[in-house]
C-alpha cells in the first residue's frame, strides 16, 4: 500500500530544494521538482555527500539558516533559496503554505500602496490645472530682498550710471534727420558738438551760411549702435546714396553730432596744405595704408617707416614717415581685412621739404576721425 511506503528528504545540490524519495529506491535517477534536474538518489548501500551550500560568488556571505529535520509527507517544511535576477545569493525564505499566504498579503499590500500613490498624483495634477486654468489669480512670487552692496551672484547688470546721462535711443535717428536736412548753418550749430569752435570752422566751408542737405534715407545700416565711453556711432544712407558713419558725442547739453568727423575736418585745406608745405604740426584726418616707398629725404629705410596717407575725398595722397623705431609705428598698420583705416594725425612737412608729398607723422592724435577733445585751431 502507498500509506505504508516509508519516505525520506532529499536535497537537491543545485537549488536546494527539498523533496522525499521512497526509502527503499533503488538508486536510480530522478528530476527534481523545482529545476528539473535529473540527480542520483543513493541506495541504502551509498555513503551521500555532506549538504553543503555551494559559494557561488566567493565576496559574498551566505547566512546559515538553521533547518528544522523532515518529518512525513504532510509534515515536511520546504525551503527555498531566492535567486536575483543577477544569480547573487540571498537569504532564505519559507516556500511554505504559511509562507504563500504571506506572499498573497504582501502583494495585496503592494497593491494597495501603488494605487495610494496613484491616487496622490492624480490629486496633485488636478491641484496643478486647478491654479493655472482656475478663474482665481495666483499670488505673485516673492523676491527675496538684496542688501545693498552686495553682489548678486549670476547677474549680468550694468553699473549704475555716475550721471544722469539721457538715453540716445530713439533721439539719435531724429537727431540724424535734422543734421541732414539743415539747409543753414544756423540750423546745424544746435545740434551739433562745441557749436562755438563748430561756428568757426564752418564759416570756411560755408561761407554764405548755406548747406547741402543730402537727407536722410536710412538710419542705422548695421542694426548697432556702436559706444565707446561718450562716443557713439551708427551708419546711415543719404538720399543722395553715400553710406557713412555718424558719430555722436555726449556733452553737458545731452547728446550731439560729431560736425567734425562727419565732414573729415583739417586743419588747412589739402590743396593749401600741399602748396605752403607747413612745419609745424596739424589735425588732419587721412586713410592709412601699409606701403614701401623710400625716396629723397626719407631714402633711408632702416631709419624710416612709411606709409600712404589718402584724403577723405580719395584725391590727393601723400606719403608719411615716422622713425621705424616708434613705439606707435605698429598701430598705423591697418587690419588685413581693413586695407585702409581712418586715423586722425598730427602731420607736417620737414623742413627745406624737397617734396610736396612727403610729410612727418608726429603722432596719432585717434582712431577713426572722432576726436575725444577737440581743441581749437
Amino acid at each position: 500500500m502507498e500509506s505504508a511506503r516509508r519516505w525520506s528528504g532529499f536535497v537537491c545540490p543545485d537549488c536546494r530544494f527539498v523533496f522525499r524519495v521512497p526509502r527503499d529506491h533503488d538508486g536510480s535517477g530522478v528530476v527534481c521538482p523545482s529545476c528539473r534536474r535529473m540527480l542520483r538518489i543513493p541506495s541504502a548501500g551509498d555513503r551521500p555527500a555532506p549538504l553543503v551550500v555551494p559559494i557561488r560568488n566567493p565576496g559574498a556571505v551566505v547566512q546559515e539558516t538553521k533547518r528544522e529535520p523532515v518529518a512525513d509527507a504532510g509534515e515536511a517544511s520546504t525551503r527555498r533559496k531566492k535567486r536575483s535576477r543577477h544569480g547573487e545569493s540571498h537569504s532564505w525564505d519559507s516556500s511554505s503554505g504559511r509562507s504563500r499566504h504571506s506572499s498573497r498579503r504582501e502583494k495585496r499590500q503592494l497593491t494597495w500602496i501603488l494605487a495610494g500613490v496613484g491616487g496622490l498624483l492624480v490629486l496633485i495634477v488636478a491641484g496643478v490645472l486647478a491654479a493655472l486654468y482656475g478663474g482665481g489669480e495666483s499670488p505673485a512670487p516673492t523676491v527675496p530682498a538684496v542688501a545693498a552692496g552686495s553682489p548678486v551672484a549670476g547677474a549680468q547688470k550694468e553699473a549704475a550710471p555716475t550721471r544722469s546721462e539721457p538715453s540716445l535711443e530713439g533721439h539719435a535717428e531724429t537727431m540724424a534727420r535734422a543734421f541732414l536736412e539743415a539747409r543753414q548753418v544756423a540750423q546745424l550749430l544746435p545740434l551739433v558738438r562745441n557749436p562755438e569752435l563748430a561756428a568757426k570752422r564752418m564759416a570756411r566751408l560755408h561761407p554764405d551760411g548755406t548747406v547741402a542737405a543730402p537727407g536722410l534715407a536710412d538710419f542705422n545700416l548695421d542694426s548697432d549702435v556702436i559706444r565707446h565711453g561718450d562716443i557713439a556711432t551708427v551708419r546711415v544712407r543719404t538720399l543722395d546714396f553715400q553710406e557713412k558713419v555718424m558719430a555722436f558725442a555726449l556733452t553737458p547739453d545731452g547728446w550731439k553730432v560729431d560736425w567734425e568727423s562727419w565732414v573729415a575736418w583739417s586743419d588747412l585745406p589739402w590743396k593749401e596744405f600741399r602748396a605752403k608745405k607747413p612745419s609745424s604740426p596739424g589735425t588732419y584726418r587721412v586713410r592709412v595704408k601699409d606701403v614701401e616707398y623710400y625716396n629723397r629725404s626719407f631714402s633711408d629705410e632702416s631709419k624710416w617707416k612709411s606709409f600712404l596717407l589718402e584724403t577723405p575725398e580719395g584725391i590727393d595722397t601723400f606719403y608719411g614717415y615716422l622713425p621705424r623705431d616708434s613705439t606707435f609705428a605698429a598701430k598705423l598698420r591697418p587690419n588685413p581685412d581693413q586695407p585702409a583705416a581712418p586715423f586722425v594725425l598730427s602731420l607736417r612737412f620737414p623742413e627745406n621739404a624737397e617734396a610736396d608729398n612727403q610729410v612727418l607723422i608726429e603722432s596719432i592724435l585717434a582712431e577713426g576721425w572722432v576726436l575725444e577733445n577737440p581743441t581749437s585751431p
